[in-house]
């Protein structure tokens, strides 16, 4: 159709050129209009509402929040079970190590963690949730991360 377009408005035959002429300008941008709400939903999920965590919980989320690019910090409140998503999506980090290097180096601003859901059993606990950016203006999943 852009082939088209500039062959028409140039008398020239039909042909795809790397180019148009100058005084070809597109009127509207019409690809924003091909999607409805619901598409955008699908393609675009938001992120779920946050919940509220017990204080013991919480302190722990905050103590990972405030040692956002240390890795060896955030190692010592992780524990062997902890899975964090991966830099841009590419998979997994599971354990200690691989999670407290994955959460540590993924961002260059500190985050903050919006917690989803919790559970505790005994002497054990795990938080699932996502990260954004501290100064985001609004909630934009950057990572996933499920720590025990």
């Amino acid at each position: 159709m852009f082939a088209l377009a500039c062959a028409t408005q140039t008398h020239r035959p039909a042909a795809v050129t790397d180019q148009c002429a100058p005084n070809v300008v597109p009127l509207a941008d019409h690809h924003q209009h091909l999607v409805s709400r619901a598409g955008v939903a699908l393609l675009y999920p938001q992120p779920l509402d946050g919940t509220a965590l017990p204080d013991e919980l919480a302190r722990v989320v905050s103590e990972i929040e405030s040692r956002w690019n240390d890795p060896a910090a955030l190692a010592k409140l992780m524990t062997d079970a902890a899975v964090v998503r991966t830099d841009a999506g590419a998979g997994w980090a599971r354990g200690r190590a691989a999670a407290s290097e994955a959460l540590g180096t993924l961002f260059a601003r500190p985050y903050r963690i919006t917690p989803v859901a919790f559970g505790r059993e005994e002497h054990t606990a795990h938080v699932e949730g996502f990260s954004r950016a501290a100064r985001a203006r609004r909630e934009n999943t950057s990572a996933h991360f499920n720590s025990c």
